[in-house]
């Protein structure tokens, strides 16, 4: 049971997890190729993104484009009842941070990959950059529109 405006309830469990759509992805494509893969994303300088860059590395992902920042690396409280129904509050931190200037500072990284995979949960207007980026060396874009934001905000 999820608990109604204004009320606290007891839980069964808690589990603490890493992920992210970005990281998932990065990981199991680090696993299935032997040469790896890099991740171009922003950690905050705190406890969780060092631990989350340390995680990555055990996924054979190169950290080498991830930044850190000030701000909180970015993270999830999942609720999920019973039945399996889930509530999910995400808190973006650092990577809310990732711009563009960023992504063309990963340009010769592009170029070299083969393929880019993106997902929403970095600014819109850093996807584009990555996606028109990649689409001058002609490379392969798979793109997870997920989160799903309103189009105005293209």
């Amino acid at each position: 049971k999820f608990p109604s405006e204004g009320e606290t309830i007891n839980g069964v469990s808690f589990s603490k997890a890493f992920g992210g759509k970005g990281a998932n992805q990065a990981a199991m494509s680090g696993l299935l190729n032997p040469l790896g893969s890099t991740l171009i994303s922003k950690v905050g300088s705190d406890a969780h993104g060092t631990e989350c860059l340390q995680n990555l590395q055990t996924y054979n992902v190169s950290t080498s484009q991830i930044s850190q920042t000030s701000t909180p690396t970015g993270t999830a409280c999942i609720q999920v009842d019973s039945t399996g129904e889930n509530k999910i509050v995400v808190i973006p931190g650092a990577n809310s941070e990732l711009s563009e200037e960023d992504v063309i500072k990963c340009e010769e990284n592009i170029k070299k990959g083969s393929g880019l995979i993106c997902q929403l949960e970095v600014p819109p207007s850093t996807v584009l950059k990555a996606m028109s980026i990649a689409k001058v060396y002609n490379k392969r874009v798979y793109f997870n529109p997920s989160p799903v934001i309103s189009l105005d905000v293209v």
